[in-house]
C-alpha cells in the first residue's frame, strides 16, 4: 500500500484493503474485522485507520490477557 493513500482509506475501503492484505479468505477476514470493531462499539462503515488501530490494540490485549490467564491456570 502506498503511504500517500493512507488518508484516503477509511470505512469499507479500509476494511477491504486490510482483508486483502491478510492473505486470508476475504470473507473470513471481513467477518473477524467486523467482530473486532463491534466489540469496541465502532461502525465498520465509519472506521478510520486510527480507530482500527485502537480496536486491534484492545483485541490483542484481550487475547494476551486470556492467554496469560490460561497459562497461570495450567501451572497450578
Amino acid at each position: 500500500m502506498d503511504v500517500s493513500e493512507k488518508n484516503e482509506l477509511e470505512g469499507q475501503r479500509l476494511l477491504d484493503t486490510i482483508a486483502t492484505l491478510t492473505g486470508l479468505p476475504t470473507t473470513l477476514a471481513h467477518e473477524e474485522l467486523n467482530t473486532i470493531l463491534e466489540s469496541t462499539g465502532q461502525n465498520s462503515g465509519e472506521v478510520t485507520l486510527e480507530s482500527l488501530r485502537a480496536a486491534m490494540l484492545e483485541y490483542l490485549q484481550t487475547l494476551n490477557d486470556d492467554m496469560e490467564a490460561g497459562s497461570s491456570n495450567s501451572t497450578q
